[in-house]
């Protein structure tokens, strides 16, 4: 968000976890709201960019939120994801004590097979990029435009 903030004037964003929608609720050109991101029902207005950061997996029913989703982008606007492949747990005292309950909400997908589903939603992959995290996984970078 730092870089982010520092390069744009107005950001709107939604995160699942409610202290990190606390955390950025101190800065003034930052709105972070706590919502399912399937429904998103406070965002009415329209984006020229949308970034899904590490959240495709989590995701219960993602043609329903790429519907939204496609609603809230201007015509010309673009959806980034930046999704590690494969997941691996993150090692913190946070995720440790809910392991289990977040583990059974997991469904890891590989940057193709979110390609599929872009496309079979009316997207088109515009850009897609590989860096190596280690030697068990790797960061993705998906630009999708919409047809």
């Amino acid at each position: 968000m730092n870089l982010l903030s520092k390069s744009f004037s107005n950001i709107i964003g939604n995160d699942f976890s409610s202290s990190m929608a606390k955390i950025t609720s101190t800065r003034s050109n930052l709105i972070i709201t706590n919502e399912n991101a399937e429904i998103l029902k406070s965002q009415k207005q329209k984006f020229k960019t949308i970034i899904s950061c590490n959240l495709f997996f989590y995701l219960q029913n993602r043609d329903k939120a790429i519907k939204k989703w496609a609603k809230l982008l201007d015509k010309d606007g673009k959806i980034i994801f930046i999704e590690e492949y494969p997941f691996i747990k993150p090692k913190s005292e946070e995720m440790d004590k809910h392991t289990e309950k977040l583990m059974s909400l997991i469904d890891p997908i590989s940057p193709e097979r979110i390609t599929e589903i872009m496309v079979q939603n009316g997207f088109l992959l515009v850009k897609e990029t590989k860096t190596i995290i280690d030697e068990k996984h790797n960061l993705y970078g998906l630009v999708f435009s919409l047809k």
